[in-house]
């Protein structure tokens, strides 16, 4: 006869693995502190916002004097479409517009002689500040403000458009504010001519 323990060999040893509990995952890592990555992510996101607002804002404030001076201009227009035949009119509109073109250019060149130019300079400094391919143009319809400082007879005589040159003017303006810096073309050198 064989012994008790030996009769049935699987009842008399217990299972090894019943004692144990059931596999538990360890909890879902949470969402705080973030990794590494994230925080780098964050620092770029933030730098790239900053840099546009302050890209934005510089921009917006560089425009400003060419839409203060626009929205100045539009007051002129009246007086551009009445002062065709009369003579004092004509130079009151003259006059007007270059005081507010020789302002914007005070503002917007301040290190270049503006404010003693007159005539064909004067002109001829509003024409170099404008694209190179543009600037003919800008010389023959900006012409009107020579005759700011000639006899009433020379200007009954030397007939011009008056919504003609203000629409010159408002176009030269918009060019101004599309330029990438306040440097002209022509800035070589401070003097009457801006540097011609």
């Amino acid at each position: 006869m064989r012994p008790a323990s030996l009769a049935h060999p699987a009842a008399a040893v217990a299972d090894p693995l019943a004692g144990l509990r059931d596999i538990h995952l360890p909890p879902a890592p949470g969402w705080w502190p973030p990794a590494p990555g994230w925080w780098l992510l964050a620092l770029l996101l933030s730098g790239l916002v900053a840099a546009t607002f302050f890209y934005l804002r510089r921009r917006r404030a560089a425009s400003r004097p060419v839409r203060l001076a626009l929205a100045e201009l539009q007051e002129l227009k009246p007086l551009a479409e009445a002062g065709h035949d009369d003579p004092a009119r004509r130079r009151d509109f003259i006059r007007r517009l270059s005081t507010l073109l020789r302002r914007f250019c005070l503002l917007r060149y301040p290190d270049l002689e503006v404010a003693d130019l007159h005539g064909s300079q004067w002109v001829q400094f509003l024409s170099d500040r404008a694209p190179a391919e543009k600037r003919d143009y800008f010389s023959t319809e900006l012409a009107p403000l020579e005759l700011l400082y000639v006899s009433e007879p020379v200007l009954a005589k030397r007939p011009f458009d008056p919504e003609r040159l203000l629409t010159a003017a408002a176009t030269w303006l918009e060019m101004q504010n599309r330029k990438a810096s306040p440097s002209a073309p022509g800035r070589r050198g401070r003097g009457r001519g801006g540097g011609k």
